[in-house]
């Protein structure tokens, strides 16, 4: 569940609660958030607080919960230049796999009115799980309903370096007053990657093609009801994920 608050035209609230099982490895992550973010001189600021419990229901792992104080700035440096730089810290003794210490750096640059490059880097400082990534992307709208997104991915962990690139194809129509529904086909190919690249497990170290279906659907203006079905096929294993949610606006 989710709770977006506008206390005025600068100044929002947001918490967030959601829970997540994975079949696979037999556990439940439960996450609760609460942020604030802040208009500024033309920045916003944002900060904000995580707490994390994931739950093993095998005898194999014990439980752990994690707190996170999150906080983050953005803007734009010129009309078509924007940043982003944000920082997730751990302050707790307990660490959560995908949930760790990170620094973020985000720019975007506006080629086109349709075509938008970026560059992304991260980097992760777990206690036992050090990663650095870097990630440049390209998104491109071929038409109203058809976006086209390349990325090139460079990553390095512990256990080793891989990097992979990636490309989509991004459908929107509205097939009936109200409903809209989306569609994904995305391609990701292992470029180079060292033999202990997955040690750590941080991906399976194969190529993969990523199918996703969604729909929207406003009854009103002030509701939307959402869901989501994706399938990821590799060449070692075949995962799937959903997810279903609703919105709507309490008052204006």
């Amino acid at each position: 569940g989710k709770l977006d608050y506008k206390m005025t035209k600068k100044t929002h609230v947001v918490a967030e609660r959601f829970t997540q099982e994975n079949k696979a490895s037999k556990g439940k992550l439960t996450s609760n958030s609460v942020s604030l973010a802040q208009k500024i001189y033309g920045l916003l600021l944002d900060a904000g607080y995580k707490n994390l419990h994931e739950e093993h229901w095998n005898a194999a792992g014990s439980d752990t919960t994690s707190s996170i104080i999150l906080g983050g700035v953005s803007g734009n440096i010129t009309d078509k230049l924007g940043f982003r730089v944000s920082r997730e810290q751990v302050i707790s003794s307990g660490e959560i796999r995908d949930y760790q210490t990170k620094t973020r750096l985000r720019l975007d640059y506006k080629l086109t009115d349709k075509t938008k490059a970026y560059v992304t880097q991260e980097f992760q400082q777990g206690k036992n799980d050090k990663r650095d990534a870097t990630l440049f992307g390209l998104d491109h709208s071929i038409s109203d309903n058809t976006t086209l997104t390349s990325r090139y991915q460079i990553e390095n962990t512990v256990s080793g370096e891989r990097d992979q690139a990636s490309i989509g194809l991004n459908n929107r129509w509205e097939v009936a007053k109200g409903l809209m529904l989306n569609t994904r086909v995305e391609r990701i190919q292992i470029v180079k990657q060292t033999s202990n690249a997955t040690a750590a497990g941080y991906a399976s170290g194969s190529d993969s093609t990523a199918l996703s279906l969604g729909a929207e659907y406003l009854p009103d203006k002030d509701t939307k009801i959402t869901g989501r079905y994706e399938v990821h096929f590799g060449e070692n294993e075949t995962s799937s994920l959903y997810n279903v949610g609703a919105a709507m606006r309490i008052n204006r």
